[in-house]
């Protein structure tokens, strides 16, 4: 099975609304992300900022 790819818009895209609800399960589930995949984009984020996420993540 081919791993999913996420683009830096769509990272950045579900960081923001983790940020908002503070809830990475819910935000997830409408990606169909797992909620642990979610959180390290964000801890990556807060800790260094947007240019972090950009980097490759597969799934």
């Amino acid at each position: 099975m081919a791993r999913k790819q996420y683009s830096p818009e769509q990272k950045m895209q579900m960081v923001k609304e983790v940020m908002e609800t503070g809830n990475a399960s819910i935000v997830g589930r409408r990606y169909d992300v797992a909620p642990s995949l979610i959180s390290r984009w964000v801890r990556t984020y807060k800790n260094n900022g947007t240019p972090s996420i950009y980097c490759a993540t597969t799934v």
